[in-house]
């Protein structure tokens, strides 16, 4: 019986242990494939930079309600996020693209034109 109670206790902690480890990494993945998306719309901007030599004029609103990138639509689509998932706003020199974080992420992540990611905790709709 001894014997019995030591294992549950060592399953336990390790379950401990290994549940908030499990969690993290699937916090990093949803973060990786949200990242992988902004640099795909990140070469989409770069490109009508070389082109126009500024960045695109646009109010903040959905990436695929605008007319100036060849992003197809699906092509944004994920495990955990849809083409309306993301954002952009911009115009002259400066940009600003990202993410919401919907029911997946704690919080909103944004690429800038200077290719720094920031983490938002802001009401926006979703």
């Amino acid at each position: 019986m001894v014997e019995l109670m030591i294992v549950i206790l060592i399953i336990s902690v390790l379950a401990a242990v290994a549940v908030p480890i499990y969690r993290g990494s699937i916090q990093k993945a949803v973060r990786a494939e949200g990242e992988a998306a902004l640099g795909s719309i990140r070469n989409e901007v770069r490109a009508y930079y070389g082109e126009w030599g500024v960045y695109p004029t646009e109010d903040l609103g959905q990436i695929m309600t605008q007319d100036w990138h060849n992003i197809q639509s699906g092509e944004l689509d994920g495990n955990n996020f849809t083409e309306n998932s993301y954002y952009y706003q911009g115009g002259g020199s400066i940009y600003l693209i990202g993410v919401h974080r919907g029911q997946v992420m704690d919080l909103h992540r944004s690429l800038n034109q200077d290719g720094l990611f920031q983490d938002w905790d802001v009401n926006v709709d979703e």
